[in-house]
């Protein structure tokens, strides 16, 4: 549900412009904003070549968020005077908390200033926060989460970007602000850091290409742990929501798929799905282990052997992620009703199915080979039942920005 209760300068049309633009947040909103009425243009920044979007109805604006100043001159330059929301979806992982904050930080503030240098009529700011909010990365933490829960002591950029919204309304900005905190987000995308869709699809091939069973690389604890995630569709129409609702200005929300699951639960359904068998937990290192030389010239074979498309090893998985996830230290789930009280009614996707839709997709856009309908024809169709969103042909690259 994403009606419109707030007013834009032109006939009551919106211009969007989504930054992080081959990432896995952005490609999947820049879809679902090109199928929304109620906005005639679109703007995707990025630093390299958009894919998996109609191009034709994009105008895509290749930018280095970083430098302040060449922000503002370049969209001074291409007239991006139009922009009545903003989605910053741009995010860089560098390992480092405050270098973290210097960076992610950094473009949030660029992107905001440079629009309203560049005479944009900016009427909201819509930003992707996550469970990082709530200290997930730092150890156990409480569950289920409410957006009302305390800090934990800093730093962490998602306090930096919203005290920075707060801030610039108090000293009067004209625009409103909203976010929402998704767990692991899942979908189809290449090099997305926070993406463990992908990453459990590359492991579950090389598994199987090797003719040995499908372990869960993880900790006991994560086994038997408990957990949500967000659909990347799912996401999509819940920040079209928050940006459009008036009664959501302002606000953070929490969001997942609307049901939990365990990965002893999950495991079997993915091992079945890749026609694999399951083996003993097993917790292993995958930054080390499926970054050796064998595994690149194993993929490299596959990729032959399947006619997947032409993507190098280090393009697709996000090996540093999945070991985060595999080894969480305490539950992971948050309370969603303040969302739910807005009107937003999406939040009931079948996260088994969820999954196993995901992989289809992989085989169809032939990032992985399809062992699932192994006796059809290499390269034949595979049915992809997704969110109100078809999947498009001819992905080429992505970067996480």
């Amino acid at each position: 549900m994403t009606g419109n209760d707030s007013t834009s300068p032109e006939g009551n049309r919106f211009v969007a412009l989504c930054t992080g633009a081959t990432g896995i947040s952005s490609v999947h909103l820049i879809r679902r904003l090109q199928q929304d009425s109620r906005f005639s243009k679109v703007y995707g920044v990025s630093r390299r070549e958009l894919y998996d979007v109609d191009t034709a109805h994009v105008q895509h604006i290749k930018l280095d968020l970083l430098d302040s100043q060449k922000v503002k001159d370049e969209l001074k330059a291409k007239g991006v005077s139009d922009v009545t929301h903003l989605y910053q979806n741009a995010f860089v992982f560098s390992g480092d908390d405050v270098k973290d904050i210097e960076i992610n930080f950094g473009m949030h503030k660029n992107v905001i200033e440079g629009l309203e240098a560049a005479g944009s009529p900016l009427q909201h700011v819509y930003f992707n926060a996550g469970g990082k909010w709530y200290g997930q990365a730092i150890g156990p933490m409480k569950t289920p989460c409410h957006e009302s829960d305390p800090r934990h002591m800093p730093p962490n950029f998602y306090y930096n970007m919203q005290d920075y919204c707060d801030e610039r309304r108090h000293d009067g900005a004209k625009w409103t602000w909203s976010s929402l905190r998704p767990d692991p987000v899942a979908g189809v995308s290449r090099g997305s850091y926070m993406n463990i869709a992908v990453s459990i699809a590359l492991y579950a091939t090389m598994c199987k290409e090797q003719h040995i069973p499908l372990r869960f690389p993880g900790s006991d604890f994560a086994w038997n742990a408990v957990n949500d995630v967000t659909d990347v569709d799912l996401l999509s129409e819940a920040s079209i929501h928050v940006s459009t609702h008036k009664q959501c200005q302002n606000q953070a929300y929490n969001i997942n798929n609307g049901d939990l699951f365990r990965w002893k639960e999950l495991w079997p359904k993915i091992a079945k799905h890749f026609r694999m068998e399951t083996g003993p937990n097993l917790r292993m290192d995958l930054v080390s282990i499926m970054s050796t030389p064998d595994k690149k010239e194993l993929w490299a074979k596959t990729v032959k052997k399947y006619g997947l498309e032409q993507t190098s090893w280090d393009e697709l998985a996000t090996w540093p992620f999945a070991d985060f996830v595999f080894n969480q230290p305490s539950d992971w789930f948050q309370n969603c009703n303040k969302l739910k009280q807005t009107g937003f009614d999406g939040m009931k996707v079948d996260t088994d199915q969820m999954y196993l839709r995901l992989f289809r997709e992989m085989a169809q856009k032939r990032f992985i080979p399809n062992y699932e309908d192994e006796g059809k024809p290499l390269g034949g169709p595979v049915q992809v039942e997704g969110r109100g969103t078809p999947a498009l042909p001819g992905a080429e690259s992505a970067s996480i920005e």
